[in-house]
């Protein structure tokens, strides 16, 4: 699914990304569910946290748990 409006070009970023986040099986994750820009097949490879593990600690994981933007 695409990112309506094109916020990649328009922002300046080569690709901008949204993710659902949720908790499977004990597991706190965020899938993408739309992009806008050339992702580079990174987007069917990148496994994102939202919980106190390292993998959690990234800027995904630290705009969900802080509930502040993160660019």
């Amino acid at each position: 699914m695409a990112v309506p409006g094109g916020p990649s070009a328009e922002g300046g970023f080569p690709m901008v990304w949204v993710g659902y986040a949720i908790e499977e099986d004990g597991v706190k994750v965020v899938r993408p569910v739309a992009s806008s820009g050339d992702d580079n097949g990174y987007l069917a490879q990148v496994r994102v946290r939202w919980d106190d593990s390292e993998l959690g600690s990234g800027p995904v994981g630290s705009a969900i748990k802080t509930a502040r933007p993160y660019v």
